[in-house]
């Protein structure tokens, strides 16, 4: 006989199973509050940074041509479990990004005319670079490392050109894209997390995207080893999803003082208590300017240089924001050299010889201070000669001091003093009928002195100029080599520039009896008329070659 089931006896095990399914489930929510309830100890231990790097990827036929537009950013991350209440992270991260915009940047554009458009763009850019690299490459051709600066200016020149070769490779890879070819530009992005290293450095381990939170503008990653750092926290993803919402997509880097933009540009460096530009600094303008040298109170003050797209290179000493001009070292590795007329072999009825075995420039005259390094007694090695005066005067000693000075050893060269009363191509055929130019000598020198008020007299500069080129033509085609300009530093800043070709085609010998170099491209630099040289008896024209002993053997080379 089958008993019946007996309710009251089953009534203490229903309520042990109820009290043990109530715990149960108490358990399970208290796990659920807890692994989605965040304490900011907890956040802490969870948070980590990701590094993004997203660029574009110029694609011919399906296959990568090029990458450009790389940029870079800190994210802020968080250790993310794959499960809500299962300890599964795996290497897992939630970061808040949203890369729509940049991913369709290009999307709909016509992408072969963004192709010419960037051409464009890097040809502009590549002549100018091309320019500034070109005037780097002449400072240091007459320049060495006993010159202020020359080691700053050596590195970035090297860095230009490195610059200008990249572009360079780009333009000819773009240039290499057919017409035909099916182009396409994609967007990319690369992923690594930092990860706790020896010490106080970090590791980056390289992250995939596995999984995409739409709503959320987030990302999960997972990390190449799959594995969470010991000591971390992770969180569900959507917990995980809000703290990376709150924490911002990009990692908030300390502010630094030595990067200050302003109107012009951007400033690096080193500031004073008024966040000022003050010491060491770099400015790059927004119109492709580049300075570096020295600050004091937010202005250029000390030594430095200055880049432009455009203008010829600045190198020496700047004061409140004006550049003065480069500050020369005068020492026995430069290359010196005079220029004399009858006023060495004559003073009043008095005649001197000159004695050619002799010469040692001693003195660098006083009308300017010189720097100096030792004692001066500098050797000569070139001198030139004055030969004629516009259409009448002939220098009665030049043939005499011409032989003695090539006798000598000496690189020796004629000029021809300008007279604005008579044309240039008639001055220029007396000095060709009066000068010895033999092979190996230092070219014709055309000496070009007139003052404003003379210029104004024979009809403006634009006379002036005609009568000049006629000269350097005639001088030119008869000879077979280019002579060379002297005029003065102030006529260079009034009057050069209205003869653009005579800039271009000529060299320039300058005289400036100031404490500072020239300000323009060229060969020679007259820095006094007092001078002082052994073997001749009184003051003396001194000039200094504009470079060293190499460029000035490559230069008397070229003169064979």
């Amino acid at each position: 006989m089958i008993r019946p089931f007996n309710t009251h006896r089953s009534r203490p095990a229903r309520t042990a199973l109820a009290i043990v399914a109530a715990a149960t489930v108490a358990g399970l929510i208290g796990w659920a509050l807890y692994c989605h309830t965040a304490s900011k100890a907890g956040i802490q231990r969870a948070m980590t940074q990701v590094m993004r790097t997203g660029y574009y990827q110029l694609e011919v036929d399906e296959q990568p041509l090029l990458r450009f537009g790389t940029d870079q950013s800190r994210l802020a991350a968080v250790w993310t479990d794959r499960l809500a209440l299962v300890p599964s992270c795996e290497g897992r991260l939630t970061v808040s990004v949203d890369d729509s915009l940049n991913a369709h940047r290009y999307a709909g554009r016509d992408i072969k005319k963004v192709l010419a458009q960037k051409i464009d763009s890097l040809k502009k850019d590549i002549r100018h670079l091309s320019f500034k690299v070109d005037e780097l490459a002449y400072y240091r051709r007459v320049h060495s490392v006993i010159d202020e600066g020359y080691e700053t200016i050596s590195r970035f020149s090297f860095q230009e050109r490195k610059r200008l070769d990249s572009l360079r490779h780009l333009l000819d890879t773009l240039q290499c894209v057919k017409p035909t070819d099916r182009v396409a530009i994609t967007y990319h992005t690369d992923y690594r997390v930092a990860l706790p290293g020896k010490k106080t450095t970090e590791k980056w381990e390289a992250c995939t995207v596995t999984d995409t939170l739409r709503d959320d503008h987030c990302l999960i990653l997972q990390t190449e080893g799959r594995q969470k750092p010991d000591g971390g926290t992770s969180y569900p993803k959507s917990v995980a999803a809000h703290i990376a919402r709150l924490a911002g997509h990009n990692i908030r880097r300390p502010i630094t003082w030595r990067h200050r933009p302003d109107s012009a540009g951007v400033y690096i460096g080193s500031v004073d208590k008024l966040f000022r530009p003050e010491g060491h600094g770099v400015h790059i303008g927004n119109d492709g300017t580049y300075f570096e040298g020295h600050w004091k109170a937010g202005r250029r003050n000390g030594f430095g240089f200055r880049l432009s797209n455009t203008q010829a290179m600045r190198v020496g000493e700047w004061r409140n924001d004006l550049f003065r001009g480069e500050r020369v070292l005068h020492t026995s590795e430069r290359i010196y050299g005079i220029d004399i007329s009858k006023y060495q072999h004559e003073k009043g009825r008095k005649r001197y010889p000159i004695h050619w075995d002799k010469l040692c420039i001693t003195h660098l005259g006083g009308i300017s201070r010189k720097r100096t390094k030792g004692g001066v007694n500098y050797h000569v090695s070139f001198c030139y000669i004055k030969c004629t005066e516009g259409t009448t005067v002939h220098n009665k000693y030049y043939a005499a001091d011409h032989r003695a000075a090539r006798a000598s050893g000496l690189h020796v060269g004629a000029y021809h003093f300008f007279s604005i009363r008579t044309g240039g191509a008639a001055q220029a055929a007396f000095f060709l009928r009066h000068a010895r130019i033999r092979k190996g000598d230092l070219p014709p020198v055309l000496d070009v002195e007139p003052s404003p008020r003379q210029i104004k007299g024979m009809g403006g500069a634009a006379v002036l100029w005609r009568e000049v080129r006629a000269w350097l033509k005639v001088v030119k085609r008869k000879t077979g080599v280019r002579p060379i300009l002297y005029i003065s530093q102030m006529f260079v800043n009034r009057y050069l520039d209205l003869a653009p070709d005579v800039k271009r085609d000529y060299e320039v010998w300058i005289a400036r009896y100031g404490e500072y170099k020239p300000d323009v491209r060229m060969r020679f630099w007259q820095l006094s008329p007092d001078g002082r040289v052994r073997g001749i008896h009184g003051e003396v024209d001194v000039n200094v070659f504009n470079g060293y002993e190499a460029e000035f053997n490559t230069f008397t080379r070229s003169t064979q």
